[in-house]
């Protein structure tokens, strides 16, 4: 007979919504001392419980194998047998997931609405709200250190009772900038949907106007479809920069946890900047960053009204105080 000695969490989504989820993450872990923590996302979602430390593996989430969950006429087979407990994510048929899984014998199985109440604050409390609802936590009574976590009394670059995640566990990594004089700004101009997109032209206009005030060195961090945009690479034709090509999430993470000031979009890189300790600004369009804006010191910008000389501006102010 097996032992059912892992407690398994689905976790669908991009990399800044498992980013988002890690608080919820720690809580499950919490509540389940001793058993094997398994981690089933996508491709980013994977790197991001593994650099987290919180959980012991993990899978992909488009595995053959967890077909058995979602389709009714099949069954989960040895996928379960080992399992205790099952969380799933998901804004719809995380139920049905949970209800399958109790019926091939998990003991204790559960489901986690990810749809944001518009009214509810920020996503990744949310999503530890819920995640302790479903588990029977009180938070108020068993509260968690990342949820209203107090700073150091000499500490005042977060507000008292802030939101924090679950710490990065990844270094900075300074080898990956050349020694070229002057602060070191990662620049990621693209994101998931185009409609999160400020123009490249304008990324590379504040970059211009940045690099006025003395020598600045440039990363300019794409993805696979930022490389299919040849409009990026002619928008940033003569500013000196370095560039990053489909990194790992680990190496940029590295590379934002060395920077001096991180400039980006609402997307899964300004969540993962943030994570990793950078400062910097992300601009936020359709999105509402009081759901959505990344945890830690990134600071949203609205994209109504923006313009180069003030995205300039205020990553300029930020260079000066670092």
């Amino acid at each position: 007979m097996s032992t059912r000695d892992r407690c398994l969490v689905l976790r669908p989504g991009a990399l800044g919504d498992a980013i988002l989820s890690l608080g919820a993450f720690e809580l499950i872990r919490r509540e389940h001392p001793g058993l094997r923590m398994v981690l089933a996302a996508g491709p980013a979602g994977c790197r991001v419980g593994e650099l987290s430390g919180i959980f012991d593996q993990t899978m992909p989430y488009e595995s053959p194998e967890f077909s058995g969950l979602f389709l009714e006429d099949e069954e989960p087979g040895r996928l379960l047998e080992n399992v205790s407990a099952l969380v799933a994510f998901g804004a719809g048929g995380a139920d049905s997931i949970a209800l399958r899984a109790e019926e091939s014998g998990v003991r204790r199985a559960c489901a986690v609405d990810t749809w944001p109440d518009p009214d509810g604050g920020h996503v990744a409390e949310q999503l530890v709200e819920r995640t302790a609802e479903v588990l029977g936590v009180d938070l108020a009574a068993e509260p968690l250190e990342m949820v209203r976590r107090r700073p150091a009394a000499d500490d005042f670059s977060a507000p008292e009772g802030a939101f924090e995640l679950p710490p990065l566990r990844v270094g900075p990594d300074h080898s990956a900038w050349s020694a070229r004089p002057g602060p070191r700004v990662a620049v990621a101009p693209g994101a998931g949907s185009p409609g999160k997109c400020w123009p490249a032209a304008d990324f590379a206009a504040a970059c211009r106007l940045i690099a006025r005030r003395g020598p600045v060195h440039f990363m300019l961090v794409l993805g696979p479809a930022e490389m299919e945009r040849p409009e990026i690479g002619e928008a940033f034709r003569g500013l000196d920069c370095s560039l990053s090509e489909c990194w790992s999430v680990r190496d940029l993470a590295a590379v934002f946890a060395a920077s001096h000031l991180y400039l980006g979009n609402d997307s899964g890189l300004s969540h993962l900047a943030a994570w990793a300790g950078a400062r910097g600004l992300a601009v936020f369009g359709p999105t509402d960053p009081e759901l959505w804006a990344p945890v830690g010191a990134v600071e949203p910008v609205p994209m109504r009204g923006l313009f180069p000389e003030s995205l300039a501006e205020m990553a300029g102010e930020m260079l000066d105080s670092a």
